[in-house]
């Protein structure tokens, strides 16, 4: 329910980059990592887990460059650093998944690389390496450009990420967190937007492989709310519904503003949709202020 709703989902699902395919592929990629690490150090897991992973990494790496290896290693080794779980890190250079990698990505960037004498230079060099190190594009941003780019991209769910900080402080201090899920969706979640901050080149779409980990926390936490059947649960589920109000009331005001050419033929339709966006907006915010979170998920 949450992560197609996300605006920066169905945002960058209607745009004509290849940023959802890279993410997709990444993120399943990544979810394979984890189901890996999971298995005790000095077991040897599922081959298909490894064949699937370096495949899927490898479908990342043709969408958009060196970038899936840059962002799935930095994850796993941030996690590998905290945890201190090396063994179960450095299984996924298994020769099968460095195989299966190298058969689904290699054979294109070969063939390019023949056809096109300046293909290295070109896209390997200025578009992946001069694009990170230095201005070359003309994409200055400032270090924290992606702090609101990632509530933006969560809207309407961002509210929610004050579960997910509450659940680590919880964990940290029971100091169980090592053999948790949760530290190995923060990393994956947490490292692209470290990367691609310190970056001189910064567009919104970098940090799209980001938004998979944290709707998966964020469903976490409120999932783990509503069973405990405890107040942060009716906070959380207030907050998104108090932000559809939100959403709604700008909806209104912005519409009415717009120039006669912004392609709106229809405005009585635009307000049918905001009224409703505003009647749901309540109703989920008083579901949960009366003690029904489920319902008003």
């Amino acid at each position: 329910l949450m992560f197609p709703t996300c605006v920066g989902v169905f945002g960058f699902a209607r745009a004509a980059t290849t940023d959802m395919v890279f993410s997709a592929m990444l993120g399943l990629a990544m979810i394979c990592a984890l189901r890996l690490a999971g298995f005790p150090a000095g077991t040897r897991p599922p081959r298909y887990w490894l064949l699937l992973f370096g495949a899927t990494l490898g479908m990342a790496t043709l969408a958009k460059g060196p970038a899936a290896i840059a962002l799935a290693g930095g994850s796993v080794g941030l996690w590998a650093l905290a945890t201190r779980r090396w063994k179960e890190a450095f299984r996924l250079m298994y020769p099968s998944a460095v195989i299966t990698f190298s058969i689904v990505a290699l054979p294109w960037y070969v063939l390019c690389a023949l056809r096109n004498p300046d293909f290295v230079q070109t896209f390997l060099i200025a578009h992946n390496i001069e694009r990170y190190l230095t201005p070359l594009f003309r994409h200055e941003q400032p270090w924290w450009f992606y702090g609101p780019i990632l509530l933006l991209g969560l809207v309407p769910w961002t509210v929610l990420i004050a579960g997910v900080a509450h659940d680590g402080w919880r964990r940290w201090r029971a100091r169980d967190w090592r053999d948790s899920a949760g530290p190995f969706l923060f990393c994956w979640a947490f490292f692209p937007i470290l990367f691609f901050s310190i970056s001189k080149s910064k567009l919104p779409g970098y940090i799209l492989p980001t938004l998979a980990p944290w709707v998966l926390l964020m469903a976490r936490s409120v999932g783990r709310a509503i069973e405990e059947n405890g107040r942060a649960a009716r906070w959380m589920l207030m907050g998104v519904g108090l932000t559809f109000l939100g959403l709604a009331g700008s909806a209104s005001y912005w519409a009415k503003r717009l120039p006669a050419d912004a392609g709106l033929a229809q405005p009585d339709r635009v307000a049918w949709w905001v009224t409703v966006g505003f009647a749901c907006g309540a109703v989920v915010a008083l579901l949960a202020l009366f003690g029904r979170p489920r319902m008003a998920l």
